[in-house]
């Protein structure tokens, strides 16, 4: 069973990397940063080991409530733009998780994660809600509108913490929630996850055609390999939750390294064209390039 001790205690050394892993990469972000994302970890480490509804609720709100304030630490209009923009959705997200777990305690009358509802509407109910809750806070389709806006908004450390901490954290909570509380729902929640996974793959690759700046592009980029993740998550099975974690372990990698090299050059990388600043440093250049390879899927690199 995923929600067995071995795999939380996986899950919390998994996220401890990513967590350092952003603040090796994110250097120069400030203690202010740190502080509030060791905030962040704490509530991650807390989520993996809930065994009630009400609690992963407040601590998946600790969890979003320090990624607004590590976005709102730039004094600058377009990253207020972000926050506000991040917090419309998270106030979606809040709406949905709150009444999956209401749903729950009505039905069987406990919040507790060994409880879930008999009856057909009331599992649907939960089902469907809590899975649409956290597929919103993943950033996939159709949930995805937020991810581009709040990406190109945020600062250097606060796309970082994002795109790889919040986003490696929120799949392993998927992967606990799915395959361990909500495992009797899998007939709701497994043809929403398909649907999720094919429109993330084909919206990601779309969008990001029409992009110019790297943000934007790289933020379609999340949303199109959320798809592949949920893919591997709808096999229903552990072996493919394995390969989605695996996978997306390798792809925050890349990510991180390519995010990183963007700040190596003497002035912001914000267009595709802007790139071509890499090549004053040619270490950087080819980590980058490796990296984005990698994303693409270019064998014989790690995305492939």
């Amino acid at each position: 069973m995923v929600t067995s001790e071995g795999f939380t205690s996986y899950a919390k050394v998994w996220v401890s990397l990513f967590y350092a892993l952003v603040l090796v990469f994110g250097e120069g972000a400030g203690d202010k940063a740190c502080t509030i994302s060791g905030f962040a970890l704490l509530a991650v480490y807390i989520l993996l080991s809930s065994r009630d509804w009400f609690l992963f609720f407040m601590c998946l709100e600790l969890l979003t409530l320090s990624s607004y304030c590590i976005i709102a630490l730039s004094p600058t209009r377009r990253s207020l733009e972000s926050v506000l923009k991040y917090f419309s959705a998270g106030a979606i997200s809040t709406c949905f998780l709150l009444l999956g777990a209401a749903l729950v305690y009505v039905s069987c009358g406990s919040a507790s994660f060994e409880q879930f509802p008999d009856e057909y509407y009331p599992a649907f109910g939960v089902s469907v809600f809590i899975f649409a809750s956290l597929a919103l806070k993943a950033g996939s389709s159709p949930f995805h509108y937020w991810v581009a806006d709040v990406y190109e908004g945020s600062p250097a450390f606060a796309t970082s913490f994002l795109a790889v901490f919040v986003k490696v954290s929120t799949f392993l909570v998927i992967t606990r929630v799915l395959f361990g509380p909500l495992s009797e729902g899998a007939p709701f929640w497994g043809a929403a996850i398909q649907l999720c996974a094919g429109s993330s793959m084909l919206v990601g690759c779309l969008g990001a055609l029409f992009q110019k700046r790297v943000k934007r592009i790289l933020a379609y980029s999340s949303v199109s390999n959320a798809g592949f993740i949920l893919s591997a998550l709808s096999c229903g099975s552990f072996s493919g939750a394995s390969v989605a974690l695996v996978y997306l372990g390798f792809y925050c990698v890349s990510l991180a390294i390519f995010l990183r090299m963007l700040d190596v050059t003497p002035s912001p990388v914000t267009y595709v064209s802007d790139l071509s600043r890499l090549r004053s440093s040619e270490s950087s250049a080819t980590l980058a390039a490796l990296a984005l390879f990698s994303m693409a899927g270019i064998p014989p690199l790690t995305g492939f």
